[in-house]
């Protein structure tokens, strides 16, 4: 009887044991998973013809060496661009496309950087631009060419690419990438959009 009473003892304390080790695992679990939020933005409205446009909301998550990649599709152009919203300034046959972002993260001394990759015989102009205005905030629209002709502020040109450099965001503001086909036949170009 006393064997017996010992025996039920033992299977008691170890029902016990693997009942509080099942209990304590999804605790632990829990407390893992926990992640810090990140800053909440309410997404932001484009004015002008960038309204239509799709919204990317950049974490610091999105670095050069792994940008927000995005592959936008352009119409054909041949005219100059200008700063003025909407293409409004612009001289010639020119045609824009629109992609608006939204930087959410709350990094100090990072910066919003980028840039457009097109083919290297053609000829593209980059703005970035306040998305509730459409104004200027900073531009690239140099000449292409294999010896490229830099012309623009806060951005440089390059064969094959246009790019704005470090522009010193503001968290939850928004903005637009404004892709401008100045002499080209137009089609899919790389949009790449990055924090540093």
């Amino acid at each position: 009887m006393r064997a017996r009473s010992i025996r039920t003892i033992a299977v008691v304390a170890s029902v016990g044991l693997l009942v509080g080790a099942f209990g304590a695992g999804p605790a632990d679990a829990k407390k893992k998973k926990k992640r810090k939020k990140a800053p909440s933005c309410a997404p932001v409205t484009a004015g002008g013809n960038a309204a239509e446009a799709e919204l990317a909301r950049l974490t610091k998550a999105a670095t050069a060496e792994k940008p927000v990649e995005i592959e936008l599709e352009t119409a054909q152009g041949l005219g100059f661009s200008s700063t003025a919203p909407d293409g409004s300034g612009d001289e010639g046959a020119t045609s824009h496309v629109y992609q608006n972002v939204q930087v959410m993260s709350a990094v100090p001394g990072t910066t919003l950087n980028a840039r457009v990759e097109f083919g290297q015989h053609q000829d593209y102009d980059f703005f970035l631009r306040d998305a509730a205005s459409q104004e200027s905030l900073a531009y690239s629209a140099g000449f292409n060419g294999p010896a490229p002709v830099d012309s623009g502020d806060g951005g440089h040109a390059e064969w094959g690419a246009e790019a704005i450099d470090a522009f010193a965001y503001e968290k939850c503001t928004g903005y637009t990438l404004d892709v401008v086909s100045a002499v080209t036949e137009g089609g899919a170009v790389a949009l790449k959009i990055w924090l540093e």
